[in-house]
């Protein structure tokens, strides 16, 4: 009896200790598939930035108008994207853009004449005939650019986001006195 009695303690040590190996490794590769899944995600996509209250001003014939839009950040580009119908707009990707122009004022602000005849337009935006200062921001290329007014509670945010996702640093364009 003895003999079975060692023989059957030799068995139910192996038990115990198998199960505690046995769950060592299964929390091992729990955790490893976690952090090797989540690796892969990360590695695959970079976020997408998106901005909801923005305005982009537009030129409809012999009046301007403002359109509510949507501000996408993507790994390459910028997108406008219409909210009414959700089609896009504009399309920049990062290397096409020349400059990026941020100026606080009633009216946009830019250093150098974007498209004189396009702003013979939209000069009669009533825009131009607010009291308020707003938040401006002016995207140009070589072939287009897009005058977006942003919100005041978005424009911290977008700024930098753009920054990091274009790698092109902002001008900030004085207000005239």
């Amino acid at each position: 009896m003895t003999q079975q009695f060692r023989y059957f303690s030799l068995v139910n040590e192996l038990t115990v200790s198998g199960k505690r190996v046995i769950r060592k490794i299964i929390a091992t590769l729990v955790v490893s598939v976690f952090l090797v899944h989540n690796s892969v995600i990360f590695a695959q996509s970079k976020s997408v930035d998106q901005f909801h209250k923005v305005k982009l001003l537009v030129n409809t014939g012999d009046k301007g108008a403002e359109a509510d839009v949507i501000l996408r950040l993507e790994e390459d580009r910028l997108v406008i994207r219409s909210r009414a119908g959700g089609s896009d707009l504009k399309v920049f990707p990062y290397s096409s853009i020349k400059s990026a122009e941020y100026s606080y004022s009633q009216k946009p602000r830019w250093k150098e004449g974007i498209a004189t005849a396009f702003f013979i337009g939209i000069f009669s935006l009533p825009v131009f005939f607010m009291k308020s200062k707003k938040h401006w921001l002016t995207i140009t290329t070589d072939k287009d650019f897009a005058v977006l007014r942003l919100a005041k509670k978005n424009y911290k945010v977008i700024l930098p986001a753009f920054e990091a996702h274009s790698g092109l640093k902002i001008e900030t364009v004085a207000d005239e006195k």
